[in-house]
C-alpha cells in the first residue's frame, strides 16, 4: 500500500476497501472495483484485470491466473555446466577464464541466431540473420517475475523462501513463448534458429537455471557459478519449449559468463560489444574508458592500463519506471526521446507506438 503502482480491477468479486485504496482511487474507480493488488487477500478464486497494460508485453493475458505449482520435476542444470577453455585471439577475460568470440557464431548451417537479455525489469530479444549481418526482429516485454518483487534483493528473498521453482518456471515460460512469437513475426521456422545466446545479471541467470540464491544476498556474496553454461534448448525449457503447432528450436543455448555476483553476463556482453577489453591490450598509452549500464542494477567497468576494473550498485527501478506515476519499462510505446520546440513537446516512442508512459 505504499507506491500505488499495482493498480488492478477486481471483476468477479467485491473485496474489502482499505485506507490506501481510498487515497489512490476516485470514488468512481473504487465503485468499479479498482484496488491495490498488494492489499488484496482473496478468500477464493477471483478474476482480475490489469488496466492499461498490453497483453503483448505484460504477460500474455490480462486476467485469470497462472499455475506455478506443478514443478516437482524441476531440477537445477548443474550437470550441463561447461567452462570454456582459455582461447587466444578473439577472447575476453571474464573472472579468471577467457571465452572465445566463437560462442557468438551459429551452429551448423542455420542462418539465424537469437540474443536474449534477461533484465530485472525488462526482457529483450533480438533475432539476427547471419547471412546479412542484420537484425531481423526485435521484441521486448516486462519481466513477469516482477510479481515476486521489483528488484534483485526481493527476488533473492522470494527464491530463498521457497519460490525458486516458481521464479524459474515464470521466466522460462515467458522466454520460450517470446522466442516462438519472434520467429512467427519474422516468418521463419523455429528450426532455423542455430543458436541462442542469453545474458543477464547473475541473479536473473541463477533464477533461469534454477540455482540456489542462498549465498547471493549476504556477504561474501558467492554465486553458484558465473561460468559459461551450454545446453540444448529442450534441456533448458522442457515442457515450455513446444510452440502451439508442436515445433520448437532444436539448438544450443549459451548462457554467457558473468564476472561476479553483482557484475553479470550482461556486462560481459557489453565489454565484448564495445571492445573495451581491446583497449587494455595496448597498455597505458590509451586513455581510460568507462562502460556504464544503469538499469535496476547499475554496473561500471573501467578500462585503464592493462586492467578492467568493475563495480556495481543498486540503481533502483526508477530508470525502468518503478514508483513513477507515468513511468514504464522499455516496451513498445514508451516515450524514449523528447524535445521542446515552438512551445510544444515532440516525442518519440519505442516502436513508434502510441505513448503508454515515460522510460
Amino acid at each position: 500500500g505504499i507506491c500505488g503502482k499495482c493498480r488492478i480491477r477486481i471483476v468477479s468479486a467485491d473485496p474489502l476497501m482499505r485506507g490506501r485504496d481510498r487515497t489512490c482511487f476516485s470514488k468512481a474507480e473504487l465503485e468499479a472495483g479498482y484496488r491495490l493488488a498488494c492489499t488484496v487477500f482473496p478468500a477464493s478464486d477471483i478474476t482480475v484485470e490489469i488496466p492499461g497494460v498490453s497483453d503483448r508485453w505484460a504477460g500474455g493475458q490480462a486476467s485469470g491466473e497462472e499455475n506455478f505449482s506443478a514443478l516437482s520435476d524441476f531440477e537445477p542444470v548443474e550437470p550441463f555446466f561447461s567452462k570454456a577453455e582459455p582461447q587466444t585471439g578473439n577472447a575476453v577475460v571474464s573472472g579468471q577464464a577467457a571465452y572465445s568470440g566463437k560462442l557468438l557464431h551459429s551452429g551448423g548451417s542455420s542462418p539465424y541466431v537469437i540474443a536474449v537479455d534477461i533484465g530485472t525489469t525488462t526482457l529483450a530479444f533480438a533475432l539476427a540473420d547471419l547471412r546479412t549481418a542484420q537484425i531481423a526482429g526485435r521484441l521486448s516485454m516486462v519481466n513477469r517475475q516482477r510479481q515476486f518483487g521489483g528488484d534483485v534483493i526481493s527476488r533473492i528473498q522470494r527464491a530463498n523462501s521457497g519460490d525458486l521453482p516458481a521464479l524459474c518456471q515464470c521466466v522460462r515460460h515467458q522466454i520460450a513463448g517470446a522466442i516462438v512469437d519472434l520467429c512467427s513475426a519474422a516468418q521463419i521456422e523455429p528450426q532455423d534458429i542455430g543458436k541462442i545466446a542469453v545474458a543477464g545479471n547473475t541473479t536473473m541467470l541463477h533464477l533461469l537455471l534454477n540455482l540456489s540464491c542462498q549465498t547471493l544476498g549476504h556477504a561474501p556474496f558467492t554465486p553458484v557459478t558465473v561460468d559459461m553454461v551450454s545446453l540444448r534448448y529442450r534441456e533448458l525449457f522442457g515442457e515450455n519449449s513446444t510452440s502451439p503447432d508442436g515445433i520448437s528450436p532444436d539448438c544450443e543455448v549459451v548462457i554467457l559468463p558473468g564476472i561476479s555476483t553483482y557484475v553479470g553476463a550482461d556486462i560481459t556482453a557489453g565489454i565484448l560489444f564495445t571492445r573495451l577489453h581491446k583497449r587494455t591490450e595496448r597498455g597505458c598509452a590509451v586513455e581510460p574508458a568507462v562502460l556504464m549500464d544503469i538499469g535496476t542494477n547499475g554496473e561500471m567497468v573501467l578500462a585503464y592500463g592493462k586492467k578492467l576494473l568493475c563495480t556495481a550498485t543498486a540503481a533502483g527501478p526508477a530508470f525502468e519506471g518503478g514508483n513513477i506515476r507515468w513511468g514504464t519499462g522499455s516496451v513498445p510505446g514508451a516515450i524514449s526521446q523528447t524535445s521542446f520546440r515552438d512551445g510544444r513537446f515532440e516525442i518519440a516512442t519505442i516502436g513508434d507506438k502510441p505513448p503508454v508512459g515515460i522510460c
